[in-house]
């Protein structure tokens, strides 16, 4: 014979043979249940709340450590320009950057030789643990001699707690109070992971 269900508002009427009401009430009710699409859910939600665990049972979640970090100063040359002093008296100049942070040396620039204006895109690294803001970038621009000691052309320096902007900035160089040229520079942070 065929089962018919209908549904109406939320009723289901189901009309089966007259045998199966003779059957077990817990058959019917797994055959209800089938029938009525609901067998499934009861199934699962039965089965969940047959989980579940001992006082023994231990639950570990791994929490990967968090790295330590340093921040280190990146000093980039980008160029100087305009050089108008020279050392000696009819003869080229090769000018190059030396970089200080609070008078310690951090990197020299390769000579460019014969140029006194021209690009120079170096950068160097400064780890500190001092305050940020209490460090004086000092530029020295000086003149490669291969046959003796290099000479000084002339300074500035670059206050960072002065400055807002440490983005290609002009640093204006000075030899006994005249202005001899510039650099162009930036000062940026990179945080490094330390393993």
């Amino acid at each position: 014979k065929q089962w018919v269900s209908t549904q109406s508002t939320g009723v289901f009427y189901l009309f089966v043979p007259l045998s199966l009401l003779l059957c077990p009430p817990q058959l019917l009710y797994k055959l209800t249940l089938k029938l009525t699409g609901l067998w499934e859910t009861q199934t699962l939600q039965h089965r969940e709340k047959e989980v579940r665990f001992s006082d023994q049972d231990e639950i570990r979640v791994e929490v990967a450590p968090v790295p330590a970090q340093e921040t280190i100063m990146r000093v980039s040359v980008h160029s100087f320009n305009d050089i108008e002093h020279s050392t000696d008296i009819g003869s080229a100049v090769d000018p190059f950057v030396e970089v200080r942070a609070n008078h310690v040396l951090c990197g020299v620039t390769k000579p460019k030789s014969d140029q006194t204006t021209a690009l120079v895109e170096e950068t160097f690294h400064v780890k500190t643990e001092r305050n940020k803001q209490s460090i004086i970038l000092r530029f020295h621009l000086k003149d490669k001699d291969y046959a003796s000691e290099d000479d000084l052309l002339g300074y500035g320096y670059f206050d960072l707690e002065e400055e807002d902007i440490t983005s290609n900035q002009t640093v204006y160089l000075k030899w006994k109070g005249k202005e001899i040229g510039n650099i162009v520079i930036s000062v940026d942070y990179q945080n490094l992971v330390v393993v």
